[in-house]
């Protein structure tokens, strides 16, 4: 796991299927994340099994640490070793909680995991124009804007400029994190990583 001052990452787990699925099931979070139509029980278990076997994809669930509560996921997406950059996404479920800092906790978090464990140079994402909190939580965690893509996602019957935004190794912004702690991640199976907190 990857431990914050407020969250704390750790690998997804198949007891965390149906809340997930509930959320991104969501009309608002289905738009953020450019989804189209709602997911079955079956499909989230075949996406699941998917995820776990797949090295191209490392997938956190976010809890808050206060209440060891489940409030969203996290992850890096088409991972590639060769040009060592990855496509991150994240959405935050707990509706109460956007806006609270805890996207931005996870952000660092996992970007410190990208470049100091999986030794990646880049990673970068794509926020809808129509959702500045997103964006803002990207930009409080060291990303920037590297474009604007004009009609780039189609949702809700009309086309939508998205900000593709990115961070490099050399722009890192260290977050809190416990020092000297092992993790095991899905998709690594039988891997595990000794992680400890960037020097100053």
């Amino acid at each position: 796991m990857l431990r914050g001052t407020s969250v704390t990452l750790r690998a997804f787990d198949s007891t965390e299927l149906d809340q997930h699925r509930l959320w991104i099931n969501d009309r608002d979070i289905m738009f953020f994340l450019n989804r189209a139509y709602p997911v079955s029980d079956l499909e989230h278990q075949k996406w699941y099994e998917k995820v776990i076997g797949d090295d191209k994809t490392v997938f956190f669930s976010i809890f808050e640490n206060v209440n060891n509560t489940y409030i969203g996921a996290v992850w890096l997406w088409n991972i590639n070793y060769r040009n060592r950059n990855a496509e991150i996404r994240i959405f935050i479920g707990e509706k109460k909680l956007w806006g609270a800092g805890a996207g931005s906790e996870a952000l660092r978090l996992i970007s410190q995991f990208a470049f100091n464990e999986l030794g990646l140079h880049k990673i970068y994402a794509y926020v809808h124009k129509k959702n500045p909190r997103g964006k803002l939580a990207f930009e409080k965690s060291g990303f920037t804007v590297e474009g604007e893509l004009q009609d780039e996602f189609f949702c809700d019957g009309s086309f939508e400029d998205v900000f593709r935004l990115a961070l490099l190794n050399r722009r890192i912004t260290p977050a809190p994190v416990d020092q000297g702690k092992e993790i095991q991640v899905k998709g690594f199976e039988g891997s595990s990583f000794q992680w400890f907190k960037p020097k100053s």
